[in-house]
């Protein structure tokens, strides 16, 4: 057993480090053949016909708004208790983010909850919902799979469709979790994953853009590489030693060689890590069950992966404050689950109006606590926890 557990600790071995080392004496770093071979073992894994390597999560999820036209004129429906990157990525859209309530049972966008929004703020012109206080049009549905845990997407799907509005997935915390028979983000345009050290496998930063749709996918290529419509690998594999054109103003989203080696050798491991988180999350659930005070979270096996553990204490922010600082001082490691977004500062005057109908995300800010899970935890770490939790709650 560990002496000080963390919240979360990825799992990289010599595997990883030699694939580092080999990239080193190619002397190819920047978005090469290791980069298309971790692109294509994400691919194949989640069933897609296309997944596009990029530096971040936060950048698969704007530049799959920048191909989906989203603009200044548009809103987005973005869950208000979701990591801030979600949010960000619609303003720097130039869209505006309309936060809408989650269920506290799961975590995720509440369908209830999103038909009453639709209801408060908008009203239908055509085929289109127009915003009754700006008049900009709805284009769409950003929904989160909250720690894993897949969102109702059938439900949430039906009211997409009713109302012509394209459903986009921040599947961040999701890479091998199912709905419906299908990996997550193939509902909509895209789905967008995340490899930051806390989740199922890392490359240090980076994500990737799960999705069917071809076009889609090619504008997503270009605007990662600056607009080009050829990447380098592509070109000098060609043996082409002019410049390629621009037929779009992008960015630099690049993943490296390195990350991409890193990549490669970690989705190996993924169907093992992705056991042992379920087994350690089973063994939590077994132990805290009639624990008094706390709140579990809700199992909806086989979709959910376990990116994070996360409890909630119904009593408030105090005992859930009480709670953390008993853990750390017996070295265990936790923070809260994520933000209620419309109540962060850099969101205080463009939120404000949706902050009275977001009541459980500010609930769920309040009251959850992440606690450590990671795939090299063992049965005596996690009893370890649930002691700490039981003496702390008694």
């Amino acid at each position: 057993m560990l002496k000080n557990l963390p919240l979360a600790r990825p799992l990289l071995g010599p595997q990883e480090e030699r694939a580092v080392c080999e990239v080193l004496r190619t002397r190819w770093l920047v978005q090469g053949p290791r980069v298309a071979a971790f692109e294509e073992s994400v691919r194949r894994f989640a069933g897609v016909k296309h997944a596009v390597a990029l530096s971040s999560c936060t950048s698969a999820l704007y530049l799959c708004l920048r191909a989906a036209g989203i603009g200044p004129e548009d809103d987005v429906i973005v869950p208000a208790f979701t990591f801030v990157a979600t949010a960000n990525s619609v303003v720097h859209a130039g869209a505006e983010p309309v936060f809408s309530d989650i269920d506290l049972a799961t975590f995720n966008l509440s369908p209830n909850a999103l038909a009453q929004t639709l209801e408060r703020c908008y009203q239908r012109r055509g085929r289109r919902l127009r915003n009754r206080s700006t008049g900009r049009t709805l284009r769409l549905l950003l929904v989160v799979h909250q720690f894993g845990l897949a969102a109702e997407m059938d439900a949430l799907r039906r009211i997409a469709r009713r109302f012509d509005v394209k459903i986009l997935e921040d599947a961040a915390c999701a890479l091998g979790t199912r709905s419906g028979g299908r990996h997550v983000g193939r509902t909509g345009i895209a789905g967008c994953l995340s490899f930051h050290p806390r989740k199922s496998i890392t490359t240090g930063e980076g994500g990737m853009v799960l999705t069917d749709d071809r076009s889609l996918a090619e504008q997503v290529r270009m605007l990662r590489d600056h607009g080009a419509a050829l990447s380098d690998h592509e070109r000098h594999s060609k043996g082409v030693m002019s410049l390629p054109d621009y037929p779009l103003s992008g960015f630099n989203s690049r993943m490296t060689d390195l990350q991409g080696a890193i990549g490669v050798e970690q989705m190996k491991r993924l169907p093992e890590l992705l056991r042992r988180r379920a087994r350690l999350a089973r063994r939590y659930q077994e132990l805290l069950k009639g624990m008094g005070g706390l709140v579990a979270p809700a199992q909806r096996p086989p979709s959910h992966t376990w990116q994070s553990f996360v409890v909630r204490f119904p009593e408030g922010r105090d005992r859930c404050e009480r709670v953390a600082r008993v853990l750390r001082d017996q070295g265990i490691a936790t923070r809260p689950g994520t933000h209620a977004v419309p109540w962060l500062k850099a969101f205080d005057e463009r939120a404000a109006k949706d902050r009275p109908f977001c009541p459980n995300s500010l609930e769920a800010e309040r009251t959850s606590m992440a606690l450590p899970l990671f795939a090299e935890m063992s049965f005596g770490d996690v009893d370890r926890v649930c002691r700490a939790l039981r003496g702390a709650l008694s």
